[in-house]
């Protein structure tokens, strides 16, 4: 559920103002089902292509798991922004301000009893990675019915749960003069402070199976199965997976459901403990200060604008948690890292004639790693041996860009444009997987006290260097109701270096999360009442994160695309229906190790679709608070006329304070981890602006 509201109001001819205002409340409950298969190295009939890679095999004695979730999700994230602006007489003051809050209770989270196969009951799995399909072969052959509960006993509970509590604080002041010295023609100064914090732990228990068979085992055979646990209950699935991909592998298993509270008293517990290794508190405050020239005038004939400008800013960030020392115990850790950035950068637009623009800029940018990344802890699951972590000494991203471009505008709403562009990336995160051995940790599952662990690492010495062509044309020379009908069409070349070596291949990778290929196509319609369009996307392949060749090389994702498509309908002026479809080709996204047959994911989400409505009005308050002072607008004469009229210059004030709660809603959402989850990553190598997606702002390889 979400909520939004805005005043807006000008006092005199020289000052607006402005307050808007977010609230959304998140409530998701889930009953997830997975089916688990430990392999092990006990092959037979392996065969290996050229690069070591087995292509098929027999593993016997591998341990099925039909597991069975219950996931809760919860979170409230608001945010609050003002905006004040004064004009008058060649002078602007502009103050901002915004405040935002995302909190995720620490009682919901993830549950599961993990099963096994009894005594006596084995299974090998065969598969194969040979043949063009979109997941590799895969059977299992076993001496019971592995539909069968009974079949199964109980090896532990897995029961985790998250809080996450993010706060952001942020002040901005701005003054500018306009100028009339020669090519300058206005000078702006200003400040801004921000202040962020995020913190997370996690409630994880680790129950040992004779702890569990000691309350619970009601025949006294000593051991536990499913049916002496009341708050489980199993059955079919209620349809196939993986529908939409191809390939020879069972989509069926064992299903059901699991009630956490019913378990959970069963054992005598409400809640696990909080685990000391995943607290994590982390502070970020900067301080801004920045200057811009405006520049506007003549060359040759031809008109010119642009600024020269630059920023200070200074970082001051603490990230505390706690650290299990072997022989000692949980000891509370905290790292201080600060340092400051000088930011020139310089525009420059120079119309060469009417319709034609050249563009050029140049700029040194940072960026904060995401709050997150930060942590100074690391969490943890039984169930699948992995885990992720932070860093808490990682630097930001820091890069020098330029790039240039042409444009050529041709009718109305009509586009053909190109531009080169070069970045040296000297700081970058990668995100790295590493085994690691949880000293004196003992595993209920039986798996061990070794996991694979994610964390974020910096690197240096990137580069970046392509092109990108635009169009856009708007088809209005065709016959009607056709003249309606536009196309766009996007292309971005990136190719990226790193010195980083990938031990498999031992070449260099390129920077994590940037395509070399990627393009948009676009058709759309608009005309009257009716607006419609249709958008492809396409990218290929790119690097996700970097390991070694005993873990299979580094990870990639492997190219993919997407269609969707919208429409509108405007009953009326103020009333308009909305329908929306998305990921129409349901085209799976795969990940793979070091070489494309080392499939390690493949997942497949449904197609959506979105019915809507929306309804302009106005209410009969606003008359009085956007009134003109007598004698603006002459030409206007009835209440609702003067109302539109002088309601037009407003809408810039609300856009400037929406994007200031929008960014102070972002910077508290994006490590809530709450709300749908989408990694701030780069998808092209240019930016046309930022927005607030899914709780992040995007980071191009272009720009910041």
């Amino acid at each position: 559920v979400t909520f939004n509201g805005a005043i807006q109001f000008q006092p005199t001819d020289t000052l607006e103002l402005m307050v808007e205002g977010t609230y959304n409340h998140f409530n998701a409950v889930g009953t997830p089902q997975r089916f688990q298969v430990l392999l092990n190295s006990n092959d037979a009939g392996a065969i290996a292509n050229a690069n070591g890679t087995v292509l098929t095999s027999t593993l016997n004695g591998v341990t099925p798991r039909p597991l069975v979730y219950q996931e809760d999700d919860r979170s409230t994230v608001y945010a609050l922004g003002g905006r004040a602006e004064w004009k008058n007489e060649g002078w602007e003051a502009t103050l901002d301000a915004s405040y935002g809050r995302g909190k995720a209770p620490f009682d919901l989270g993830t549950f599961t009893v993990v099963v096994a196969p009894r005594a006596g009951r084995t299974t090998s799995a065969f598969y194969d990675l040979r043949g063009n399909n979109d997941l590799p072969s895969f059977s299992l052959n076993s001496n019971f019915d592995l539909k069968d509960p009974n079949n199964y006993q109980v090896q532990s509970i897995s029961d985790n749960s998250n809080t996450n509590d993010n706060e952001a604080l942020a002040i901005r002041l701005d003054l500018a003069r306009e100028l009339d010295l020669g090519p300058l023609s206005k000078i702006s100064v200003g400040y801004r402070y921000e202040d962020r914090s995020f913190y997370t732990a996690r409630r994880v228990l680790s129950r040992t199976l004779a702890s569990l068979v000691a309350v619970a085992d009601a025949n006294g055979d000593g051991i536990l199965t499913p049916d002496e646990i009341p708050g489980i209950h199993y059955g079919p699935l209620r349809q196939p997976i993986l529908q939409g991909l191809s390939g020879d592998l069972p989509r069926d298993f064992l299903a059901g459901t699991v009630d956490a509270d019913a378990v959970r008293k069963q054992f005598g517990y409400e809640l696990p403990p909080i685990a000391p290794t995943t607290v994590s508190d982390v502070n970020v405050r900067t301080n801004a200060f920045y200057a811009k020239l405006d520049l506007e005038g003549d060359i040759g004939g031809m008109k010119f604008r642009g600024n020269v400008g630059a920023r200070y800013i200074k970082t001051d960030r603490v990230s505390s948690g706690n650290l299990d020392v072997p022989g000692v115990g949980i000891q509370p850790i905290s790292y201080d890292k600060s340092y400051s950035d000088f930011l020139p950068s310089a525009t420059l637009i120079l119309d060469l004639s009417d319709n034609l623009v050249l563009r050029m800029a140049a700029a040194k940018v940072v960026a904060t790693p995401p709050l997150s990344d930060l942590a100074a802890g690391f969490t943890y699951s039984i169930v699948s041996n992995t885990g992720t972590g932070g860093n808490p000494l990682l630097n930001p991203y820091k890069a020098d860009q330029a790039d240039i471009s042409l444009e050529w505008y041709f009718g109305r709403a009509n586009l053909l444009s190109a531009s080169l562009f070069t970045k040296k990336v000297r700081s970058f995160t990668r995100l790295i997987v590493t085994e690691e051995t949880l000293v004196g940790f003992e595993n209920p599952n039986g798996t061990g006290n070794v996991f694979r662990i994610t964390r974020p690492e910096n690197g240096s010495d990137g580069s970046v260097k392509g092109f990108e062509v635009n169009y856009q044309h708007s088809l209005t020379f065709l016959p009607a109701p056709f003249d309606g009908l536009g196309v766009q069409a996007n292309y971005t070349y990136a190719d990226s270096k790193t010195p980083i070596v990938d031990e498999l291949s031992g070449r260099t990778v390129p920077l994590p999360n940037l395509s070399k290929h990627s393009y948009s196509l676009i058709g759309y319609y608009e005309k009257g009442a009716l607006s419609g369009r249709v958008a492809y996307t396409y990218r290929d392949d790119y690097l996700l994160t970097v390991q070694g060749a005993a873990l299979g090389g580094s990870r990639y994702v492997a190219d993919s695309n997407q269609l969707d498509a919208s429409i509108s309908y405007s009953i009326t002026p103020t009333i308009k229906l909305t329908f929306d479809a998305q990921n129409l080709l349901k085209r799976p996204e795969t990940l793979y190790d070091g070489v494309e047959e080392r499939v390690v994911l493949a997942r497949i989400d449904d197609r959506r679709f979105f019915f809507g409505g929306s309804m302009t009005f106005w209410p009969p308050w606003q008359l009085a608070l956007v009134r003109p002072p007598a004698g603006k607008h002459p030409s206007v004469t009835g209440p609702r006329d003067r109302r539109i009229a002088w309601a037009r210059p407003m809408w810039r004030t609300i856009a400037n304070a929406r994007a200031a709660v929008c960014r102070a809603f972002c910077s508290t959402i994006s490590t809530a981890a709450r709300l749908p989850k989408r990694r701030c990553a780069p998808t092209a190598p240019r930016s046309t602006g930022s927005r607030c997606v899914s709780g992040c702002w995007p980071i191009s390889a272009r720009s910041t």
